[in-house]
C-alpha cells in the first residue's frame, strides 16, 4: 500500500475533476491511500487579487506544504494547471522541492520525471470532419 498526493488546480475546476476521479479510482483497485491537494495557482494577477470571489484562494497554497511536509511514497504533479502563471525557473523550484520523492507529472513533460500526458489530435481530427 502506498500514500500518494495529487497536486492539482482546485477541486472545483473540469480538469482537475478528472485527474481526481480516475486517480481515486486507480488508488482504490490497487488498494492505496491517495490523499488529493488543491492548490490553486501559483503567482496569482493583480486582478485576482482584487477580485472578491478569490479574495482568499491564497489559503489554499497554504496545502502545498502539507505535500512537501509529509511522508508520500509519490506525487502526482498537476505543475501545468496550477503554475500556468509562473516562470520555468518557478515551475523547476517548485520540482526540485520534491526531491527525494518520486513525480509524476500530468499533461506536462520536464526531463528527468516520468510523465502521463494525452493525445487529443485524433479526438480534434474526428470533430473537424464531422463538422466538414
Amino acid at each position: 500500500m502506498y500514500n500518494i498526493g495529487l497536486v492539482v488546480g482546485g477541486a472545483d475546476d473540469q480538469f482537475s475533476y478528472q485527474v481526481s476521479e480516475g486517480a481515486m479510482k486507480a488508488a482504490s483497485e490497487n488498494g492505496d491511500n491517495l490523499f488529493i491537494i488543491p492548490v490553486k495557482y501559483i503567482n496569482r494577477t493583480e486582478e485576482s487579487r482584487n477580485d472578491p470571489c478569490q479574495k482568499f484562494e491564497y489559503q489554499y497554497n497554504f496545502l502545498l506544504t502539507y505535500a512537501l511536509s509529509h511522508s508520500l511514497d509519490a506525487i502526482i504533479l498537476c505543475i501545468s494547471t496550477i503554475a500556468y502563471r509562473s516562470e520555468r525557473n518557478e515551475s523547476m523550484a517548485l520540482l526540485k522541492a520534491f526531491s527525494g520523492v518520486p513525480v509524476i507529472l500530468v499533461a506536462s513533460k520536464e526531463d528527468g520525471y516520468a510523465s502521463v500526458s494525452f493525445d487529443n489530435t485524433v479526438g480534434l481530427r474526428a470533430g473537424i470532419e464531422y463538422m466538414i
